[in-house]
């Protein structure tokens, strides 16, 4: 998925630096990245806790277990919540490629790029999950986490049992 959010990315760049709109969409893309970064540390200063599925969870959980599973069923969701979710989760961990978060959008990914007559698929992958901020952040470096796997696994498995509504 990363290289196929750098492809798209560059495929962007190429297109806009060919119409002459380059410098004013990647201004309007940092702007935005910039704006919902400061949104999302506002949200994360206040600890809200919300009684969800019968227990007490913090706002920044409820996220990203709600985005888990929109993703995972693919139904329409906020960008805006999505980013939300993306920079919670990054914070947390130092390095969001190893959460359940991910290992969610990244099965999603693979099952709807291996069925390629499911058009459903194809219009909600285009218009919910390409179509993010996300995709505009820097790569997490997988060295910036020294954790054990047995520790990492367990973390996973918290994240799992925590977001787990199916």
């Amino acid at each position: 998925a990363i290289k196929y959010g750098r492809y798209n990315i560059t495929e962007l760049i190429f297109y806009r630096s060919q119409s002459g709109k380059f410098g004013a969409d990647m201004m309007d893309i940092a702007t935005q990245i910039h704006a919902k970064k400061l949104e999302a540390a506002g949200i994360k200063q206040y600890p809200l806790t919300f009684t969800f599925y019968g227990k007490r969870q913090r706002l920044d959980d409820v996220m990203i277990g709600f985005m888990m599973h929109a993703i995972k069923h693919k139904k329409a969701f906020s960008r805006d919540i999505f980013f939300y979710a993306w920079y919670f989760q990054s914070q947390r961990d130092g390095n969001p490629l190893h959460s359940g978060l991910w290992k969610v959008m990244m099965t999603t990914f693979e099952s709807i790029i291996c069925d390629t007559s499911n058009k459903h698929g194809w219009q909600w992958l285009k218009k919910f999950f390409i179509d993010s901020l996300i995709w505009y952040l820097p790569h997490p470096h997988p060295h910036t986490e020294k954790k054990s796997r047995s520790s990492r696994r367990a973390r996973e498995k918290r994240d799992t049992e925590k977001t787990n509504y199916n």
